[in-house]
């Protein structure tokens, strides 16, 4: 599980930064916007790799931001909590449950993605935290 799912957040990432990061710097700059997840800001009981595995996507996105913000690569997490996807079926949750119906849209994230990609000349969004409206405190 460990290798599965590093492989899907973490290493991936960087890869894709790895490869594209090169190409931005030939033509003068653009974004990144990876989507984290909350997890990667707090742990979570029984979810001790898929948090740390967000906690180093987090960090990835926030140390390439410093790194390359003044070369106008502007790099971006945004961490939704609980999303309505298949994914977050488990845990008790099942398709249309109660527990479910406040979770954010998949519509929703690609709004905070739209958002984090929206053209400034004298700012940049480094992170954009989600949090479901059924989520209890």
């Amino acid at each position: 599980d460990y290798d599965k799912i590093f492989a899907t957040n973490a290493k991936s990432t960087w890869l894709f930064c790895r490869e594209v990061i090169p190409h931005m710097l030939k033509s003068g700059g653009g974004n990144i916007i990876n989507v984290a997840s909350v997890a990667g800001l707090q742990g979570y009981a029984n979810e001790a790799i898929y948090c740390s595995s967000k906690f180093a996507q987090v960090g990835l996105t926030q140390a390439l931001d410093r790194e390359f913000w003044q070369k106008n690569i502007k790099v971006s997490a945004i961490c939704p909590g609980g999303v309505e996807t298949y994914f977050a079926i488990g845990d008790g949750r099942t398709e249309g449950s109660a527990q479910m119906k406040g979770f954010s849209t998949a519509e929703d994230v690609a709004e905070a993605v739209i958002l984090a990609a929206l053209p400034r000349d004298r700012s940049r969004i480094v992170a954009v935290v989600m949090r479901p409206m059924n989520e209890q405190t």
